[in-house]
């Protein structure tokens, strides 16, 4: 879901439908079929003229373009690997990166051109959510599977570092300055620092207050 202009975006993944909430009015005022199944997770491009969506089950994103008017629309069908879902745009807006839950893969499609840039294993079992850090430089995967948030460095297109939290780390939330993350997980929340900053990437167990830790930047 995510909230544009004062009005609430969805998917129905089983009806493989994007929709849109109004809250002034208390109803559902616009409706889209992707044909594709399994749609699911929404993303706005900066100009908020393009919506994508990450459709699992047909493994694709649809990239859904606003034309000539409010109910004009127009979807290209962007093949990728198997199981997409988490999937975040670079902070200039130029990269779509999408991470693939069944494959272990990951696809970077050119936000601009819609089609596949690169893509590259990232040796995940179960890839659930991705995230940018701020400043564009990193980005986090969360591994539902293998219980592990990688953290990769954007432009050289590799790893840096693989934590062990346990559990199955689902959400990703980054602090506006880049500092600190957060990982949700079974019954338990993960903080870290930034790689290169030894001994602040063990997980963080509920039982006092939870915090946030610093993601350090060495």
């Amino acid at each position: 879901m995510v909230f544009v202009d004062g009005e609430l975006y969805f998917t129905a993944e089983e009806n493989k439908v994007i929709a849109r909430y109004d809250p002034s009015s208390n109803k559902v005022d616009w409706l889209l079929g992707t044909g594709q199944n399994r749609t699911h997770m929404l993303l706005f491009s900066k100009d908020r003229s393009t919506i994508f969506t990450a459709n699992v089950d047909s493994d694709s994103i649809s990239a859904i373009q606003h034309t000539l008017g409010r109910a004009d629309w127009r979807e290209t069908v962007i093949p990728v690997g198997k199981g997409p879902e988490g999937m975040d745009l670079s902070p200039d807006g130029k990269e779509l990166w999408v991470a693939h839950s069944e494959d272990g893969g990951l696809s970077i499609i050119n936000a601009d051109t819609q089609k596949v840039m690169q893509t590259f294993s990232v040796q995940t079992k179960h890839s659930n959510r991705l995230k940018f850090t701020p400043d564009g430089k990193l980005v986090l995967i969360s591994d539902y599977g293998a219980g592990d948030l990688l953290i990769l460095d954007a432009r050289a297109r590799r790893e840096v570092k693989r934590i062990k939290v346990g559990g199955a780390p689902a959400g990703i939330l980054i602090v506006p300055d880049g500092s600190r993350v957060r990982s949700r997980y079974r019954g338990r929340q993960l903080g870290s620092d930034r790689p290169g900053k030894a001994g602040n990437d063990r997980p963080r167990f509920p039982g006092s207050r939870p915090r946030w830790h610093g993601l350090g930047r060495g």
